[in-house]
């Protein structure tokens, strides 16, 4: 029993620790905005330096061989290019943006996670979700616009909700719709880390490739809506819907809807959407630097509103204590793939490949094809598109492959989402596979294969109607 104890309080101890080492990223970010100079830069480089050593031991399977073969190779390339101590520490700096904004976006979800939105949310699968057709647009509607709040989180939210709905119970009907809203949100939400890299590195604004990123996003709505209707009119589960038929009169009567809560809800998701594109029109802070403040700020005022300010303590604590040492596993994986890009970029690599690149039959769009296959590819294989993005945002200089810079983020952007969708190796894919005791291989590649080849093709087209009609 006293083994039992001491082991279980050395864990909260080291949880704890890991906690206090990953928190002070934010405030070296939130620093180096307000009074960036080289002494701040150069301890944040160490720091970060440190975080990597200390965590990598905690790195388990291939993630552990994968993240000791690029800082491996990252050493060999810096050594080999002679570079100075400068570069080694802006090196390992390139990801300090991303990993401060997904460590502090969690937060931003601490209202919208409350039992009353999420009991709102049960009612409306219960008794309105009759239709596998509806059942599956709506469940990717709220995935996706949920996810720009929670990230991953959404996706247990909603495989909880969707698994309380009486008429659909096939896994494929449940995680396809999943997959895709929350792919689709990592392309135009301010709360994902793959919008934070490309802002950041390509130097445009958030809200002016909204529009851009936002008709793709309804491209790709449409066609899964499409895809999913033409399969359930060929494999139509009757027995399925009997079924759930047999115990609808009863599932209704469960508990009134509660129309107050989820306009709550809606309204917001739709306050922090505005705030934001407000604030970086009006401000003349990056968009990272706002969305960590509202994710802090932001609860804590709409707590305090209804009155809840000890909840809001009591989040905070479980926050610093509980959910920041969860993210030590992708704090890890940013840090070492800025720290790759950053050695990649000292070989020359950016002007080799934009030379590849320029002497493709085709132009710009055999260009576009190329970029779009390789992070797909990429991640197939079991890199997160985060590692060949950052050396593509890093190295390649879009002027160089006759490219704008608008029309390179939104195609990296695009072609990240695709990639969410259909890898079998990232975390959502995963998380849903041992939900549903399913193999991730279905429930990635296997049962979104044929979105993801009607999404490429999507987005290509899109890229070259925006580039031929000069929008960007």
């Amino acid at each position: 029993m006293s083994d039992g104890s001491n082991t279980e309080t050395a864990s909260r101890e080291s949880t704890f620790l890991v906690g206090v080492l990953i928190l002070p990223i934010i405030g070296l970010f939130i620093a180096s905005q307000f009074m960036a100079n080289d002494w701040l830069e150069l301890f944040t480089g160490i720091y970060l330096l440190c975080v990597i050593t200390l965590l990598l031991p905690s790195a388990k399977g291939v993630f552990k061989y994968l993240t000791l073969a690029l800082i491996v190779l990252s050493v060999i390339f810096l050594l080999n290019e002679g570079a100075t101590f400068d570069v080694w520490i802006e090196s390992v700096s390139i990801n300090h943006t991303l990993v401060a904004l997904f460590i502090s976006v969690p937060f931003l979800g601490v209202p919208v996670k409350s039992k009353e939105y999420l009991e709102a949310l049960k009612q409306v699968y219960i008794r309105y979700m009759q239709n596998p057709n509806v059942f599956f647009f709506l469940t990717q509607s709220f995935t996706h616009f949920m996810a720009i709040i929670l990230n991953v989180g959404s996706v247990s939210i909603f495989y909880q909700l969707g698994g309380a709905n009486p008429y659909v119970k096939s896994p494929r009907r449940l995680s396809t719709p999943l997959m895709r809203g929350f792919a689709t949100a990592l392309i135009w939400s301010p709360f994902f880390a793959a919008m934070a890299l490309v802002t950041t590195y390509l130097h445009i604004e958030w809200a002016n490739s909204v529009p851009f990123l936002l008709g793709f996003v309804i491209l790709s709505f449409l066609a899964s809506s499409l895809l999913e209707w033409r399969l359930n009119v060929k494999t139509a589960d009757k027995e399925e819907v009997a079924t759930g038929n047999e115990n609808a009169e009863e599932v209704k009567g469960t508990a009134p809807l509660q129309k107050r809560k989820l306009i709550e809800l809606a309204s917001f998701l739709v306050l922090i959407i505005v705030s934001l594109l407000v604030l970086e029109k009006v401000t003349s802070l990056s968009m990272v630097t706002l969305v960590i403040f509202l994710s802090f700020l932001f609860p804590m005022f709409w707590l305090t509103v209804k009155k809840r300010f000890r909840r809001f303590v009591l989040e905070a604590i479980r926050y610093a204590t509980v959910t920041v040492p969860l993210l030590k596993k992708e704090v890890l994986l940013f840090l070492v793939a800025g720290f790759f890009s950053g050695a990649v970029a000292q070989t020359g690599f950016g002007d080799w490949i934009a030379g590849v690149l320029n002497h493709m039959y085709g132009g710009y769009v055999s260009i576009s094809l190329f970029i779009i296959l390789t992070v797909i590819f990429a991640s197939l294989i079991g890199f997160h598109p985060i590692m060949l993005i950052t050396v593509y945002v890093t190295s390649l200089e879009p002027s160089a492959i006759h490219l704008s810079t608008m029309y390179f983020a939104v195609l990296l952007l695009g072609a990240w989402g695709i990639a969410t969708s259909i890898s079998p190796m990232t975390g959502v894919s995963h998380l849903l596979a041992h939900e549903m005791k399913e193999k991730v291989v279905n429930i990635s590649l296997k049962w979104n294969l044929g979105y993801g080849a009607l999404s490429l093709g999507l987005l290509l087209t899109y890229m070259v109607l925006l580039h031929e009609t000069g929008l960007i």
